[in-house]
């Protein structure tokens, strides 16, 4: 099969593309272990579903949910502008250090 690119004279022709290698289809390139169980039916659907409604995919969700301490993401930065001094900080709701942190830090000055 030919495939015809352009039209009138600066047409050029090329073989069309092979066809998809299907042994290949979702390969990515990057390598993680992958760890099966088994579930019934309805489990299944509702751990989808779960996954679903927290906007997240399956395994996403399975990892919040089987290591939730040890997958936390960073927290995003909401940078604003300060109306006084006019230099950015971050606005982000919650401590960005806990108080014992702070408490260690200036437990060394006088």
């Amino acid at each position: 099969m030919m495939l015809i690119l352009g039209g009138g004279q600066g047409s050029r022709r090329c073989p069309a593309a092979a066809p998809l290698d299907r042994a290949r289809v979702g390969v990515t390139g990057i390598t993680m272990p992958t760890i099966t169980f088994k579930v019934t039916p309805a489990e299944a659907r509702e751990l989808r579903a779960r996954a679903r409604a927290e906007r997240a995919t399956l395994s996403a969700y399975v990892r919040s949910k089987a290591l939730p301490e040890a997958v936390t993401s960073p927290r995003k930065l909401v940078l604003k502008r300060h109306p006084v001094s006019g230099l950015l900080y971050n606005a982000a709701p919650g401590p960005m250090v806990s108080q014992a942190q702070i408490d260690a830090a200036l437990a060394d000055f006088p």
